[in-house]
């Protein structure tokens, strides 16, 4: 009888086991299509511009699809967690005080991160400001070599390299100068 009872509940697991992958497997879906969706709404902030680096065009179009796929996966992820914590009848409520706890703290912890990784997500939706373009800091021109998640390097006309961080960027403005050409931009 005893073998009937762990045959029993073995089936049980296994089957809860089943019910936990499959519905993995359909978010998992539902992530893709989501991801597609995006990429599709995005279209237009993805075009590639004349006068622009192409190097630039496709760093640009990676990291634009990047944030909210990611952003999509782990929300999904964390759907399936709790799903499966639903199916093997274990308790939510720790799991998510811990996750409230974790994620307060870390973005207590990494604010000024993430306030500069969304600027760079900003400026590279609205497509203000790209690699080899001409900015104006103050008195003197650079030109932007490298556009990070955190910081913009730039190199003036001296030569002299200066690290921006990005949220200081947002406040950049187009400028027509027409000494310096088409892609210039002003610091305010």
């Amino acid at each position: 009888m005893g073998e009937l009872v762990d045959r029993a509940a073995v089936n049980e697991f296994l089957l809860k086991a089943l019910a936990a992958v499959l519905i993995g497997i359909a978010l998992e879906a539902i992530g893709l299509l989501l991801g597609k969706l995006i990429e599709r709404m995005l279209k237009g902030s993805l075009s590639y511009r004349e006068a622009r680096d192409k190097q630039w065009y496709v760093i640009r179009r990676r990291r634009l699809l990047l944030l909210p796929q990611w952003f999509i996966r782990c929300s999904l992820m964390l759907l399936a967690i709790f799903i499966a914590l639903e199916i093997f009848d274990l308790p939510i409520l720790p799991f998510t005080a811990w996750l409230a706890v974790t994620s307060l703290t870390a973005v207590l912890a990494l604010r000024r991160l993430i306030e500069n990784a969304i600027a760079c997500y900003i400026l590279m939706l609205e497509d203000v400001i790209g690699v080899g373009d001409r900015v104006r800091m103050g008195n003197c021109w650079a030109t932007v070599e490298h556009i990070g998640w955190f910081v913009t390097k730039l190199r003036d006309d001296d030569g002299l390299t200066h690290t921006v961080m990005n949220s200081f960027l947002v406040q950049l403005m187009r400028a027509a100068d027409g000494a310096h050409g088409k892609g210039n931009t002003a610091m305010r």
